[in-house]
């Protein structure tokens, strides 16, 4: 318990800011900018959640993912395919046997920085990174394998909210205020209780906002560096929608 504590407090926060900062410099952001984009996360990111539930596994894993990304993207871009493969892979292989759903998020956010940065693909560099991280990350995970892949009793002990509801997923998802709340949202169909306390709403007045003009990234280059984010973001509200509705 004090080995994971100490992870918690030291190596998440720091993963978080380092890795989103890396992320936003490689995407030619100003120092500026991706110190604010890499500050922002420690105040309204996982961390807190961390702390007041105690799953230090399930919020420090998400601190890592923006590193591991980039580490992903920078193998089948960067000039050093297998020293950033061996990288990636085995630090793939750490976030499946703390927390394996983040491994997804990883994905897409990594498809995101491969579209924005620069830099040509080529077969030989694409087959060394993959190779590097396939042997990096399968060392380490095959004596778990059985265990990951017959993972499946959550979702049989926890069924849809709102199974075949499509319309009010949408809902939820796209539209409900209590979908933006800072620090965990409500699930679908609960209490609204937290939108009549004052920090939430300053929280709302903030966030959605900045929301709605992250929806402006695709179009101005001064802000290419979210891109990748706002991917993420539109991926995860059409899996939310999907997993709350479908059985």
């Amino acid at each position: 318990s004090t080995t994971m504590s100490t992870w918690a407090m030291v190596v998440g926060p720091l993963a978080l800011v380092a890795g989103i900062y890396a992320c936003v410099r490689v995407l030619r952001g100003g120092p500026v900018v991706a110190a604010a984009a890499a500050t922002a996360p420690v105040f309204v990111g996982p961390m807190w959640t961390s702390l007041l539930t105690g799953r230090v596994n399930e919020q420090t894993a998400p601190c890592l993912a923006g590193a591991i990304a980039l580490l992903v993207a920078l193998t089948l871009r960067g000039p050093h395919p297998v020293r950033f493969g061996l990288l990636a892979g085995l630090a793939g292989a750490g976030i499946v046997m703390m927390h394996s759903y983040d491994v997804l998020f990883i994905g897409v956010l990594a498809l995101g920085l491969l579209m924005v940065l620069r830099g040509a693909l080529s077969w030989r560099r694409t087959a060394l990174g993959v190779g590097a991280a396939a042997v990096a990350g399968l060392v380490p995970i095959l004596p778990l394998l059985g265990v990951i892949l017959g993972a499946g009793g959550e979702r049989v002990s926890d069924p849809p909210s709102l199974l075949g509801q499509w319309g009010k997923a949408v809902e939820f998802w796209v539209t409900d205020p209590q979908r933006y709340v800072l620090l965990g949202y409500p699930v679908p169909g609960g209490s609204d209780v937290q939108l009549s306390v004052p920090t939430i709403q300053i929280g709302l007045w903030i966030t959605i906002p900045c929301l709605l003009a992250s929806l402006l990234s695709p179009l101005l280059p001064q802000v290419r560096w979210a891109r990748p984010w706002l991917l993420a973001g539109v991926v995860f509200t059409l899996i939310g929608i999907w997993t709350v509705a479908s059985g």
